[in-house]
């Protein structure tokens, strides 16, 4: 099994004391796995430290075997990601919008572009200024921005947020794809557990600050009837033993 991701023991703190405290997780090829927690859990934190935009106080990351912190260009070089509200210029078109964002990539060319945007469903709108996008559709081009150099990791923070029910069916099917015919291995975030327990191979909780458990979704419907319910029953065990 190919090693994509690995979080080694990963602390960050912020003023306000909030972040994240001795994180280790292993995302493998093919691997889908969802941050589940409430806001301010920790699950962007996470992202933005595998995703080089923070740096952690301690511990190790690993993309693909390179080390970010030493090796943070070429670490970096294969992955792709939408994290918090896409980067996008509203004056421009979608088309623009990628172009712009294929400049950081040596072997983007028009047809991959015209490709993400039928995959995302925005073909008919390539011409479209992305101001006047619902955020929906802004969030479906955040999609096909990280997906342009066909990362063989794909951070993304709550992806499903703004969608309508074809948008959420759209991009649930387009990332189960990519995991399977492609091996891409995704890590995902959000905090409606019903939505990650239909597109998730495994499933990390985290409660305050901290990974509570981290099973294979399938593991974990074989005791409970619903990711929902997984996840309320380790709250309920953590929270049980700091009342000891």
């Amino acid at each position: 099994m190919c090693k994509v991701l690995e979080i080694e023991k990963i602390t960050k703190r912020y003023k306000n004391g909030r972040g994240v405290t001795n994180i280790t997780l292993t995302v493998n090829a093919g691997e889908i796995v969802g941050l589940l927690g409430p806001n301010g859990s920790g699950k962007t934190t996470i992202m933005k430290t595998v995703g080089g935009l923070i740096h952690a106080d301690s511990g190790k990351i690993k993309i693909l075997g390179i080390d970010t912190e030493s090796e943070t260009e070429a670490a970096l070089a294969e992955t792709g990601s939408l994290i918090e509200n896409p980067a996008l210029h509203g004056f421009m078109t979608a088309e623009q919008n990628l172009r712009l964002a294929a400049a950081y990539y040596p072997d983007v060319n028009d047809e991959r572009i015209e490709k993400v945007l039928e995959l995302v469903g925005l073909l008919p709108y390539r011409s479209d200024k992305v101001g006047r996008f619902s955020l929906g559709m802004k969030q479906r081009l955040g999609l096909a921005s990280a997906m342009l150099s066909e990362p063989k990791l794909l951070i993304l923070d709550e992806p499903l947020n703004g969608l309508d029910i074809e948008g959420v069916i759209r991009v649930r099917e387009l990332i189960g794809r990519l995991s399977e015919e492609r091996g891409t291995a995704c890590l995902i975030s959000g905090h409606v557990a019903a939505e990650l327990e239909k597109i998730c191979t495994h499933v990390a909780v985290l409660h305050n600050d901290r990974l509570a458990a981290f099973d294979t979704v399938e593991n974990a419907l074989k005791f409970r009837p619903t990711l929902e319910d997984y996840y309320i029953s380790v709250v309920r065990e953590c929270e049980g033993r700091l009342a000891l």
